[in-house]
């Protein structure tokens, strides 16, 4: 009966936009686990792998959209990148991984080819709030910088719970 991860998340953050409206209570840096990407195989204790896989992508929407409905939305970079990029090889290599950057400033539906890595993504947000680098390794890492001049894209997001009906078991 405990509450999800992002219940939970969004409990603490609806708290603190009580507490002042203008978003000013909210950190500027948060970082946010929300697990349930890796799956338990087919273990019959277990919920299937894409129900697992599920439960995580649309607790991400859940975040985006309280945060895109919020007041901080116009000043806010959401980062998501998925781990143990080393344990799945896909067609082209076993250490790549996604990165999804969701902010009113990324140029909407842009797709960035260059290479980046997590130092990558660390690098871009220590650029973002004014910090220096903390190793070596972000601070040669190329940023991402798909960034627009100002918050083109700053619609609100709607979290989708995707159904498919008669795909028990999968």
């Amino acid at each position: 009966d405990a509450p999800s991860r992002f219940t939970e998340w969004n409990r603490e953050f609806q708290m603190m936009l009580q507490k002042d409206p203008s978003g000013e209570s909210v950190p500027n840096l948060m970082t946010v686990r929300l697990g349930v990407d890796h799956t338990s195989g087919m273990n019959p204790d277990k919920h299937t792998p894409r129900s697992m896989v599920a439960d995580n992508d649309y607790a991400v929407g859940q975040l985006v959209e309280a945060v895109s409905k919020s007041p901080i939305w116009k000043s806010t970079a959401i980062f998501i990148i998925e781990d143990d990029a080393q344990n799945g090889p896909d067609h082209v290599d076993a250490h790549r991984s996604t990165c999804y950057v969701i902010s009113p400033w990324i140029r909407q539906a842009s797709v960035d080819h260059n290479f980046h890595n997590t130092a990558s993504c660390l690098r871009t947000i220590e650029l973002l709030l004014g910090l220096p680098p903390m190793c070596q390794y972000d601070a040669t890492s190329d940023p991402i910088m798909d960034w627009d001049t100002a918050p083109n894209n700053d619609g609100p997001f709607a979290a989708r719970l995707h159904v498919q009906f008669g795909q028990a078991g999968r």
